[in-house]
């Protein structure tokens, strides 16, 4: 029985090896398959799509904030926090002009894509001229969802 055991153990142990080394092997011979574009060679290759904050969490203020979108970039998502007590009106200018507004106490973001490089200027206002909250910006080299 103890040798059934061995047995067993050592036929297991070579199965496992054994398919370890075929699945490395059919890996190989995909990353080596010429059907496949290499790097530089002209082909198509999917690029990741780059996304970075412009602004982040800053501070709402009656006068505003500025921010560039550079060349290559080609969409941008604003989301704004309003903490009054009252909807808050928010216009980006620059590019095509956008206005949207925020219910009181809440938060909403607003995506631009095919967006023009350039300066952009968001303003904020309540019908009262008190305003308060946070805003980030996310700029992307593509169209974002």
């Amino acid at each position: 029985m103890k040798g059934l055991k061995k047995f067993l153990c050592m036929s297991m142990v070579l199965c496992a090896l054994s398919m370890t080394c075929v699945a490395g092997a059919a890996e190989a011979a995909v990353v080596d398959d010429p059907a496949l574009a290499q790097a530089g060679s002209g082909e198509t290759e999917i690029m990741p799509m780059a996304t970075r904050y412009a602004l982040r969490n800053v501070a709402i203020t009656s006068s505003g904030r500025t921010w560039r979108l550079v060349d290559g970039d080609r969409a941008y998502v604003i989301t704004v926090s309003n903490t009054t007590n009252q909807q808050m009106k928010v216009t980006v200018t620059g590019g095509s002009p956008t206005t949207f507004y925020v219910p009181a106490n809440s938060s909403r973001s607003v995506t631009k894509n095919n967006a023009a490089s350039g300066t952009y200027r968001v303003s904020f206002s309540t019908s009262s001229g008190a305003v308060s909250g946070t805003f980030s910006v996310r700029v992307s080299d593509d169209n974002l969802v």
